[in-house]
Parts: C-alpha cells; sequence; structure tokens
C-alpha cells in the first residue's frame, strides 16, 4: 500500500510539472520558436483565456502541422490553443515581441488580458476576416513566474483551403525587440530577393526561346521551352505573393497555384526533351 501511495504521488507530480514549459533563455537574434506545450480545445469560451483555467484534459498538438490535422477545427470552425510561457532572470522587464503568423483568424492572449488580434474571429464566413501576414505583438514580463499565453482561434467554413498547404496552423516566435527589425529586413531580403531574381532569370530565357522560335518556326522544341521558362515564372511570382496577401484563402490560392505551376513546368520539360530527340 505504501508503495501504491509513492507511485500514485510521483505520477501526479510528473503530470503536473510536465505542463511546465522550460523558461525561455537569453534569445538569440534568429528568436525563440515555440513550437512544444501546446494544447488545444474545441469550442469557444472567454475564460479559457484565463491562467487559472485547469487544461490537464486537453488535446496536446503540433501547431507545425496545417489546418486539416485538426478535424475539430473544420468541425467546431472554432477553438482554442494554450502553451505556459516563462522567462528567465534576465529577461525580466525586458521588452520583447511576438512573431505570429496564422491560419484563419485569431486573437492573442496573455494571463486572460488580449494583446492583439489577427483578423476578425467568427464562425460566419461573412463575418470573419482572415489574416495570413506575420504580426509583431510587443510584451514585456515583469517577473519569473509561469504565465499563459492562449489563442483564440477560427477557421470558417466556405474559405478556399488547399489541403496540401505547407502551412502550419500557428507559428509563434519570440524576440527582444531590439533584434526584430532586423531579423525581419534580413530574413524578407533574402527571400523576396531570390524570388525576384529568379522570376527575371526565366522570363529572360523565356522571351529568348520565344524569339528562337519566331525566327525558326521548325525548332518546335524552343517554342515549349519558352512555355516552360514562363511556366517557373508565373510559380516564382505567385510564391512571392504568399506572405504579401491578406486572406487566407487568397494565400492559400497562390500557394496551390505555385505548385500546380511547377508540375506543369517539370512536365514540359519532358515535352521539350523529347522534342529536342526527335527534331
Amino acid at each position: 500500500m505504501k508503495y501504491t501511495f509513492c507511485f500514485f504521488f510521483l505520477f501526479c507530480f510528473v503530470q503536473l510539472r510536465g505542463q511546465d514549459a522550460a523558461a525561455l533563455r537569453p534569445i538569440p537574434e534568429s528568436g525563440s520558436t515555440l513550437t512544444k506545450y501546446w494544447k488545444w480545445h474545441a469550442g469557444d469560451n472567454p475564460a479559457w483565456a484565463r491562467q487559472t483555467i485547469n487544461d490537464q484534459k486537453w488535446t496536446s498538438v503540433d501547431i507545425t502541422k496545417n489546418v486539416h490535422y485538426f478535424p475539430e477545427l473544420s468541425k467546431n470552425q472554432i477553438g482554442w490553443l494554450r502553451r505556459p510561457l516563462k522567462i528567465n532572470s534576465d529577461l525580466v522587464n525586458k521588452p520583447l515581441c511576438f512573431y505570429i503568423i496564422q491560419s484563419g483568424a485569431a486573437e492573442i492572449y496573455l494571463d486572460g488580458q488580449r494583446l492583439d488580434t489577427l483578423g476578425k474571429v467568427s464562425v460566419s464566413p461573412v463575418q470573419e476576416v482572415t489574416e495570413a501576414r506575420p504580426k509583431m505583438i510587443p510584451v514585456s514580463l515583469a517577473d519569473t513566474n509561469q504565465h499563459t499565453l492562449a489563442v483564440r482561434l477560427s477557421y470558417a467554413k466556405g474559405h478556399f483551403h488547399y489541403r496540401g498547404s505547407g502551412k502550419a496552423l500557428l507559428e509563434v516566435r519570440v524576440f527582444e525587440s531590439k533584434h526584430i527589425s532586423s531579423w525581419v529586413h534580413l530574413t524578407t531580403r533574402r527571400t523576396s530577393g531570390f524570388l525576384y531574381f529568379s522570376i527575371g532569370v526565366f522570363l529572360i530565357f523565356s522571351i529568348l526561346h520565344f524569339s528562337f522560335y519566331a525566327s525558326n518556326r521548325q525548332k518546335k522544341v524552343s517554342r515549349t521551352l519558352g512555355f516552360t521558362m514562363f511556366t517557373f515564372a508565373v510559380a516564382f511570382f505567385f510564391s512571392s505573393l504568399e506572405n504579401n496577401l491578406q486572406s487566407t484563402g487568397y494565400q492559400q490560392l497562390s500557394e496551390l497555384i505555385t505548385v500546380i505551376s511547377t508540375y506543369v513546368g517539370l512536365m514540359l520539360i519532358n515535352v521539350s526533351l523529347y522534342q529536342f530527340l526527335h527534331q
């Protein structure tokens, strides 16, 4: 009986400790990504934003997966995510910043207090306003106690959704405020620079191949290569739009067009090779 009681006490202690998130240490310039310790509950209750709510029976989830891995969200169209949040003494009272990207519309809460919104949360597709673009939310914590970060998330039916989307349900990074601007600028410059460079290169090659075909109509492979290069330019163009569109539906439509254009381009490469070998 004594051993049974000790085992029960140890089990309860481990369960309670299992909900404590590791304290954020000095944050690197690239930020700390909050991917662990998230719990999910379908439905809607304003009380779920509070720190005192017992979420032991909530479902542990991987927020890096897309919305199709959350059938309860598709069914109920609204739900809550929660995770514990702690910092170490080096970060107390320092200006921090959340960098958040999500699918649908969301309200962000810390210890029951609403910090900000991304779009407008609603189960009605008419009233819901989705927000696919990232948002920066300043925050500061005055102690090393455990806090609760909660997200009220809606994904109303009626919006276009690409099932193969690589967009996570929720992405949350924490930065020191002094680092986030340089990180966003560097990341955006690298990504945009590569995409715009690729668009330009493929458009130039497309024009060249169409010019070759115009000068010699017998060379059908040049025409096919022209369409091939143009298709890849389209793919990179829509890829460049993905992080600049507000609507989640438009963002995922752009992602789908990128995928289709890429596969069409790959198919045209095979057609070009066939035409070159049989000309």
